[in-house]
């Protein structure tokens, strides 16, 4: 049935206007959580945001396509959706022809707290503002604009961004085995490291979601911009409801990439889950990061700081060296990721946790009883425990071998090479 399902999405229709759902199935093996979500929302008839197991249709600003917003932002094509927003495509009417006219709105739901949204602000202000000279700020976008829309329900917040192209789990899409070269990984690296050097030592921000859906490749050529903005004109998908309503499709592919155009560098996006070090919003933003990208140390319940953000890091890098995740956490009988599940991925490759950090979790006693012994005996953790105890697993390296410090971003800059960031993605080349 898999493949009948993979065959179904991967036509050129849904692979065209249903993108996001497309997204859901990327990979050939077995499906993660998300992506069995997705199949089940597929034969459930749900759409984009339709299929967010909290999705209330009056949280939602009802965007159409065409629609002026503010008196200033036409518009065009409806790019993705998450939890608590939608994205568009828009064009900036206010703008002179010799500006760049087109833009990005993140329209928020109208029932987040004013503190949450007033949060993500203060945070993405913080960035931009810091040290605008920083090498590393480029690498991060950040909103150029923001206002509040009132709509039928309540008032938004919405944030104008820079268009941007696809993310890098998009662009793996587009090669061979979804692996990336190595140079090609080792430029991108560059570049997100930079970022995140800026993020962490200058503005002293953890990002707290940092994957291959949250990185950004930039648009190669204008023509690639117009065509795609001719297109959501000509053609605005919508799948109607029996109450009256219509739920706007995602657009997210602008085609092949243009082989004779220059590719620019990455930026990371999305600080929604950011937090301050040390900041009263820790817990709660971080706790919404994916099952599968979890740090140990948020698993556990433990103190955490800027190491989460390099454990996402060298997990996206497996992905985009391997084009398939190294840690695939499901539950084949219930259809969902449990952070239990993802413990015991972690403790399958490297061992138990040490004492110094099981001893700190607020969470440990849901896994580990007063004898560091795994406290369920049949949970998948405790079947992980005894299999790490396998000796020289391929590739397995214990937690005790980790380096001291293991959240300090210098030593895996100098095995990405000092010289990398300097360059383009457009140099390295993609993987055939």
């Amino acid at each position: 049935m898999s493949w009948l399902i993979r065959d179904r999405l991967r036509s050129n229709f849904y692979r065209n206007h249903f993108l996001p759902l497309r997204l859901l199935l990327r990979n050939s093996g077995d499906f993660s959580a998300s992506e069995r979500s997705g199949v089940a929302a597929f034969f459930l008839n749900k759409w984009d945001e339709e299929i967010i197991p909290s999705y209330k249709p009056e949280s939602f600003y009802p965007a159409r396509s065409r629609e002026l917003v503010n008196e200033t932002f036409y518009l065009i094509s409806k790019l993705g959706f998450g939890t608590t927003s939608t994205v568009w495509l828009a064009r900036d009417v206010r703008r002179w022809w010799w500006q760049d006219k087109y833009v990005v709105l993140k329209i928020s739901v109208n029932d987040l707290p004013v503190k949450s949204t007033d949060y993500e602000v203060t945070v993405t202000a913080r960035i931009a503002s810091e040290d605008p000279l920083h090498p590393g700020r480029q690498f991060l976008r950040t909103p150029i604009d923001s206002f509040r829309l009132r709509g039928p329900k309540g008032t938004h917040l919405v944030q104008v961004y820079e268009p941007m192209r696809e993310p890098l789990c998009v662009l793996q899409d587009r090669v061979q085995g979804r692996k990336f070269s190595p140079d090609l990984v080792k430029t991108i690296l560059g570049f997100v490291l930079s970022g995140l050097d800026y993020l962490h030592n200058q503005c002293h921000i953890i990002h707290g979601d940092l994957t291959t859906e949250n990185i950004l490749i930039p648009i190669e050529s204008p023509r690639i911009l117009r065509r795609f903005v001719y297109e959501g004109l000509s053609l605005t998908p919508q799948a109607y409801r029996i109450d009256g309503r219509a739920i706007c499709l995602s657009r997210q592919d602008m085609g092949e990439l243009d082989p004779q155009a220059p590719m620019g560098p990455p930026k990371i996006i999305d600080f929604g889950a950011s937090t301050f070090l040390g900041g009263e919003h820790t817990t709660q933003h971080i706790n919404n990061q994916l099952i599968r990208y979890k740090a140990p140390e948020l698993l556990l319940g433990t103190p955490f700081g800027y190491g989460i953000d390099v454990w996402n890091l060298g997990l996206m890098t497996w992905e985009l060296l391997q084009g398939d995740g190294l840690l695939e956490v499901r539950d084949l009988m219930e259809w969902v990721n449990t952070e239990e599940m993802q413990l015991a991925e972690i403790i399958g490759l490297l061992g138990p946790p040490p004492e110094a950090l099981r001893s700190q979790g607020s969470k440990s006693y849901l896994y580990f009883d007063s004898k560091v012994q795994i406290s369920t005996p049949n949970s998948p953790t405790k079947k992980a425990q005894e299999e790490s105890r396998l000796p020289s697993q391929k590739g397995q390296i214990p937690f005790s071998r980790l380096p001291e410090g293991y959240a300090d971003l210098g030593s895996i800059k100098a095995e990405v090479g000092s010289g990398v960031a300097g360059a383009s993605v457009a140099e390295a080349g993609v993987a055939a």
